[in-house]
Formats: structure tokens, sequence, C-alpha cells
């Protein structure tokens, strides 16, 4: 898996959250790319920015492995 072969881009993400390009655009694609390498997430379009949204509105992104933002562990 590749950043660029997640279902949404970096422009996608900044549209559907209404943020500026940044750092954190970056970091919430990684964050997305490491969900779908772990199964957490689909690699669908709508699914990756319902969760990119859940993301944003952590102060800190979560570090790989740290377990699903509602705090739920990885399976």
């Amino acid at each position: 898996y590749t950043l660029s072969g997640l279902a949404v881009s970096g422009r996608d993400v900044n549209r559907a959250l209404g943020i500026a390009p940044s750092e954190r655009t970056g970091a919430l694609l990684r964050a997305l790319l490491d969900a779908v390498i772990e199964g957490i997430c689909d690699n669908r379009k709508d699914d990756l920015l319902e969760l990119a949204a859940q993301l944003n509105r952590m102060p800190e992104l979560p570090v790989p492995g740290d377990g699903l933002p509602d705090g739920r562990p990885r399976v």
C-alpha cells in the first residue's frame, strides 16, 4: 500500500474537512494509510473521509499501533 493508492487525495481531505493544505493534511493521509493497511478502514472514499473527520477532531493524531480514535484496540 502507498499514499498514491488511497481512494482519497490530500485535496479530497482538505475539501471535505474545510482545512488548508498543511503538514496536518499529510499526517491525516498517513494515518488513513495506516488504517487501511491495518484493516481498520476500507480503502473507499466515503469511509476514508469519515475517518479523516474523526481523526481531525483529535488534537494529536494517533501513532500507528495505538488503537482506534474511539479508544478500541486494533484487532
